[in-house]
């Protein structure tokens, strides 16, 4: 069976591994799937002026909105799949959570939602997750 790690951060590269990973399904029928986000603390101004409730509310809104748009290509495809949500630092979480959730290889985008320096470039938080994993790790552009 392979379990997949597909981080995903509402951007078109996190989507474009989801969708690799429906192709790959498609030859392979023991394969799962774990969807996580990772999502960066407010800025402190936003906390200083909205109740930790409304903050909350806000980041939760931020996770099922970036997840949004994965889950609904892995259940179009049937594709069985678990969610994950944390917070802070991304690659490690990546990293942590592949090898906690003994995931076979890890699927994702080149870059995220951060800033883009160029059209080959490779984002920080891919190069960690690249450097750090345990398992195979495959990037779509």
């Amino acid at each position: 069976m392979l379990k997949i790690l597909i981080p995903v951060d509402g951007s078109e590269n996190a989507l474009r591994a989801v969708k690799h990973v429906v192709m790959l399904a498609q030859n392979n029928t023991l394969l799962i799937c774990d969807l996580l986000y990772v999502g960066q603390p407010f800025e402190a101004r936003v906390h200083a002026y909205r109740p930790h409730e409304e903050v909350a509310k806000m980041e939760k809104e931020e996770a099922r909105n970036a997840l949004l748009a994965a889950q609904a290509l892995l259940d179009g495809a049937g594709i069985h799949y678990v969610v994950a949500v944390k917070e802070g630092d991304v690659a490690q979480h990546i990293v942590e959570h592949a090898q906690q959730a003994r995931c076979t290889f890890i699927v994702m985008g080149m870059r995220g939602m951060g800033l883009v320096v160029g059209p080959f470039s490779m984002g920080s938080v891919t190069s960690k997750v690249l450097h750090a994993a345990d398992v195979p790790v495959t990037l779509l552009k």
